[in-house]
C-alpha cells in the first residue's frame, strides 16, 4: 500500500516535501510470487517437451528418455550399441580370451559377431607324440605346446618261445659258440634276455669261469655289431633245468621294430659245461638257432640247427 505524506512543518520549510511519493514497504506478500503454470509437463516444468520421458531412444531403440534437471527437456541416458557397434548381443563378448591354449582374443567380426584371433600354436594340443605315439601335446603356456611324455615307452617281455622241456645243445669250453636269432617285434631297447640253461660240472678244480652272453645286431650270427656283453659266473647258473635271466648293465639303444638280433652264448669255464634247453621247433618263424664249426683251419661257419628251438624271452623298454 502506498501512503502519501504531506510535510508542512515551518521549521523544515527549506525541505519541501509536499506532493512527494515514497515506497515505505514492499508488497504485502514480501517477495516474488511462486511460478504458476496452466498445466505442468511430464517432467514437472511449464514448457512443452519435444520428446516425452519414456520414449524409446538409442541407436538400437532399447533405452528410454529421461527428464533433464531443468524439467523442460529430456535426454537419452546412454549408447545401447554393443562393443562392435551393432545391436545384437555378442557371444562370446569382444575382448574375452579364447584359443587352443587361451592365448587368443575374441575380436569383432562385423557389427554383431566376434571371432577368435588365436596365435598359431603348433603342434596343436592333442597331437600324438612320444617314442611310441601314446602321449599327446599339451599347452604349457598361452601360445606354446609340448609333448606330455616324450619317452612313453613301457617295460614288457616278448616270450618268443615258451617250451624248455628238452636239451637242445651242450656248450663246452673247447667248443664253439651258439647263437639264438630273433627279430624285434616292436620299437624297443633290450634290457634283459631270459634263457633256459643248466650247468654240468666237469671238474672239481675251483676254476669256475663264466658263460659269455653277447647281443649282436646284423643279418647273421657272425655279425660284429655288438650291442651288449654280459659275463655270467658259471657257479650262478642253475644245476637243474630252469630259466636264467641275464640283465644288461645298460639297455641297448632303441632298436626299431624288425631289427635282427642274435644272442650268442660261449662257454669260458674250465669247470662247467652248459646245457641249453628248449623244445620242438614250433617257435615263431623268425626264431633261429645256429651253431658254429671250424675245421682244417678254415674260417668258422655258422649253420642253422632246425631240429629244435631254444627257450627265449626278451625283456624290453618299448612300445607295448
Amino acid at each position: 500500500m502506498k501512503h502519501r505524506l504531506i510535510c508542512a512543518f515551518a521549521l523544515w520549510s527549506v525541505i519541501g516535501c509536499s506532493g512527494g511519493n515514497f515506497d515505505v514497504a514492499a508488497e504485502d506478500a514480501g517477495g516474488d510470487a511462486p511460478e504458476t503454470c496452466a498445466a505442468k509437463n511430464a517432467c514437472g516444468g511449464c514448457g512443452a517437451l519435444a520428446v516425452p520421458p519414456g520414449t524409446a531412444c538409442g541407436a538400437c531403440g532399447t533405452l528410454k528418455t529421461e527428464c533433464n534437471t531443468d524439467k523442460e527437456s529430456t535426454f537419452c541416458p546412454g549408447d545401447d550399441r554393443n562393443a562392435c557397434g551393432g545391436c545384437s548381443r555378442l557371444v562370446p563378448d569382444e575382448g574375452t580370451s579364447c584359443g587352443v591354449c587361451s592365448g587368443g582374443t575374441n575380436v569383432c567380426f562385423g557389427n554383431d559377431a566376434t571371432k577368435c584371433s588365436d596365435p598359431v600354436t603348433t603342434p596343436a594340443p592333442g597331437t600324438a607324440c612320444g617314442t611310441c605315439g601314446t602321449s599327446t601335446f599339451k599347452c604349457v603356456g598361452s601360445t606354446t605346446t609340448a609333448c606330455d611324455k616324450p619317452d612313453d615307452r613301457t617295460s614288457g617281455t616278448d616270450s618268443l618261445y615258451g617250451a624248455h622241456d628238452a636239451s637242445v645243445w651242450t656248450l663246452s669250453a673247447s667248443g664253439e659258440p651258439i647263437a639264438i636269432g630273433f627279430t624285434t617285434q616292436r620299437d624297443a631297447a633290450i634290457t634283459e634276455v631270459v634263457l633256459s640253461v643248466v650247468r654240468y660240472e666237469t671238474s672239481s678244480y675251483p676254476l669256475f669261469g663264466t658263460m659269455r652272453v653277447r647281443l649282436l645286431r646284423g643279418t647273421g650270427p657272425g655279425s660284429t655289431d655288438v650291442l651288449a656283453t654280459v659275463s655270467v659266473p658259471g657257479d650262478s647258473l642253475p644245476d637243474a633245468p630252469g630259466t636264467l635271466t641275464v640283465k644288461l648293465a645298460t639297455p641297448t639303444s632303441l632298436l626299431p621294430k624288425g631289427t635282427r638280433v642274435f644272442v650268442e652264448l660261449l662257454d669260458q669255464s674250465e669247470r662247467y659245461n652248459f646245457g641249453v634247453f628248449g623244445g620242438a621247433p614250433t617257435g615263431p618263424a623268425h626264431l633261429g638257432f645256429f651253431y658254429r664249426t671250424s675245421s682244417g683251419g678254415a674260417d668258422p661257419t655258422w649253420t642253422e640247427y632246425t631240429s629244435a628251438d631254444p627257450y627265449l624271452a626278451v625283456g624290453q623298454n618299448g612300445c607295448f
